[in-house]
């Protein structure tokens, strides 16, 4: 999730680096079947501790359950400009994420926010990166979920106080014991 400069939220779902799908399998996929969708069918993920809602998710005939390969091309390198472009994301923004996420991978969202300016500390005009011990991919459908309202509309208010919840200074400790990992050799990321 990402609040803007502008107090607008929005939410990055999917900061799966293209590089995570192999690239000239996707390559060639859209070139000789761009129409072709596909769906994540038979991968053992949960996005949220929310059962119910994911319910109502799989249930809701507008939720989109299969996806065009060349959307999902198209995709992927939205992804990979968005993570070249985190060094030049103009603040303050708010990042946030949490650690039973099994959606978006760990390593590049640590990659990601070390990448940042100033790397989420509360400086005036700096990133602030938020993680949540107990948090899903859909941190706001989570059932935790008011601890990340409460966050964000504390962020909005004031820039540069501390989260009410301390997420983001979990997210500090948490980036400056970690490991720095490049999951591919010769690229950044």
């Amino acid at each position: 999730i990402l609040a803007g400069r502008d107090g607008n939220l929005r939410e990055v779902r999917e900061v799966r680096l293209g590089r995570e799908i192999s690239r000239w399998v996707l390559w060639a996929a859209v070139r000789l079947f761009p129409s072709l969708q596909v769906s994540g069918g038979g991968y053992q993920i949960q996005a949220s501790d929310n059962i119910q809602m994911l319910i109502g998710l799989g249930r809701d005939p507008l939720f989109i359950k299969e996806t065009r390969v060349d959307a999902l091309y198209g995709l992927a390198n939205l992804m990979d400009q968005a993570y070249a472009s985190a060094a030049s994301l103009p603040g303050p923004a708010l990042l946030l994420y949490g650690r039973r996420d099994q959606v978006v991978p760990k390593t590049p969202t640590l990659n990601v926010w070390r990448r940042l300016p100033a790397n989420g500390r509360a400086d005036a005009g700096a990133h602030r990166i938020a993680l949540y011990d107990d948090g899903w991919h859909l941190l706001l459908r989570d059932l935790r979920s008011e601890k990340v309202v409460e966050d964000i509309l504390a962020w909005i208010a004031d820039k540069e106080a501390p989260l009410p919840s301390g997420a983001d200074g979990n997210a500090v400790s948490y980036l400056k014991k970690s490991e720095i990992i490049i999951p591919f050799p010769g690229l950044d990321y």
